[in-house]
């Protein structure tokens, strides 16, 4: 039986331009505050790598220019832990990628996830603080202005990339609470369409009983009544589609079911319920 291929829009919060940009800035500083990325997060790899080529190239220059090597030297410390962090977080994907490995777009953990905050939280306002607050000191206490100088720029990058991602990530939950409210009123106006017309003003008030309108049986196959029911509980609409169901069971289970530890016996037997109808709809346009 033929896969049915459902196309799917990229979800991405990128700015053509400005997020790689931001990305290729921010990775140095990223590769020293995180750990398990994702493959493709860790990308332009080219870049990255010429990068440290151009810093191994430095070094050797450095042993003949020893006034260079003096004035920048934290600096060139700092770019030779990140690029042994990158090459180790680019080691550790590739092997990931035979065992269960991350989202390949995944950003990281950060080690600031330690003091109890959500990841969202750390990566806008913990991170940035942090790198701001070095790049502070740096300059006050040891004078490297150009280490210093980067960190800053850095920080207000990260500050600035977090931002984007965030309202990318509440643009979508906006996209599918409307996704799913627009889906209520149309089945709320279907529903309201199928209801009988009134009865003729000859009829009312006369003592002859109206007659009743027998609602015809419709004999169904198992896979489509089933069809119907977990759509009904998905909210879906017709034409159905695996894409709309994904997203409004996510969309139903943030609204509903937001909170994984205090669910109560009802809220639940609730999430098994979509949880069945969500599977019913992977399997069935899967086989179709």
């Amino acid at each position: 039986m033929k896969d049915a291929q459902i196309k799917r829009k990229a979800e991405s919060a990128h700015i053509p331009v400005i997020s790689p940009v931001l990305h290729v800035m921010v990775m140095p500083v990223l590769v020293l505050l995180r750990h398990d990325f994702g493959y493709l997060f860790l990308r332009p790899k080219s870049i990255f790598l010429a990068l440290i080529w151009a810093l191994l190239l430095f070094a050797v220059y450095s042993l003949f220019e020893s006034t260079r090597w003096s004035r920048g030297a934290l600096f060139f410390w700092f770019c030779t832990f990140s690029a042994i962090g990158y090459v180790g977080h680019l080691i550790r994907a590739m092997v990931s990628q035979w065992g269960k490995a991350q989202h390949d777009q995944f950003a990281g953990r950060s080690f600031l996830s330690l003091l109890g905050l959500a990841d969202w939280k750390v990566f806008l306002w913990g991170e940035p603080v942090l790198v701001l607050v070095v790049s502070t000191g740096l300059r006050i206490v040891a004078g490297a202005n150009s280490l210093s100088g980067y960190l800053l720029f850095a920080a207000l990058a990260m500050f600035a990339k977090e931002g984007i991602n965030q309202w990318a990530r509440v643009r979508k939950v906006k996209q599918q609470a409307d996704a799913l409210e627009d889906t209520e009123d149309t089945m709320t106006e279907v529903a309201e369409k199928r209801e009988p017309p009134p009865l003729p003003a000859s009829v009312v008030g006369t003592s002859r009983k109206p007659r009743q309108q027998r609602s015809r049986v419709r004999v169904e196959s198992a896979s489509e009544g089933d069809l119907e029911k977990y759509a009904a509980m998905l909210r879906l609409i017709p034409p159905y589609s695996l894409q709309q169901a994904e997203g409004n069971y996510k969309a139903l289970v943030r609204q509903f079911h937001p909170d994984e530890v205090n669910r109560t016996a009802e809220q639940n037997a609730s999430l098994a319920a979509l949880n069945e109808a969500i599977g019913f709809f992977r399997t069935h346009f899967r086989e179709e």
